[in-house]
């Protein structure tokens, strides 16, 4: 990073375990392509992701960001198409709950969600992402 690219954005976090980036989009943000990082090409139940949830700004980019990441899971293995799910607004708490205890536990490689998920405690979870389009 150069300081001439670098622009600084200061916000108050009340998690001081938490450290916000801002990365530019390489390609159309609904191609979700730039979220490919998150399940590297040798992922495998013994070489797992770290543990991510994916922040969205709607039901619709929530779903077609999991079956992007679905579909780079199912470049790998088709074995591997549970290991990331999605939930929003729509789905019940209960549903929610579980999801977040199965990413916790390890069952899961990642989330896609709304804010219904909340600021939630995965100390597992090195790269909670938001990502915000225009619909």
């Amino acid at each position: 990073m150069h300081p001439k690219d670098t622009k600084v954005i200061r916000l108050s976090n009340d998690r001081p375990n938490v450290v916000f980036q801002m990365h530019k989009m390489c390609v159309f943000a609904n191609s979700y392509q730039d979220l490919g990082f998150l399940i590297p090409s040798d992922s495998s139940p013994e070489n797992p992701p770290h543990p991510f949830m994916v922040f969205t700004n709607s039901r619709t980019t929530t779903v077609d960001a999991t079956k992007y990441l679905h579909y780079r899971l199912t470049s790998i293995s088709l074995r591997y198409h549970n290991k990331v799910v999605w939930f929003h607004a729509g789905m019940t708490d209960i549903f929610k709950d579980y999801m977040i205890e199965k990413l916790r536990m390890g069952y899961l490689w990642g989330i896609a969600c709304t804010e219904v998920a909340g600021m939630v405690c995965v100390p597992q979870l090195l790269m909670p992402l938001n990502i915000f389009t225009t619909d």
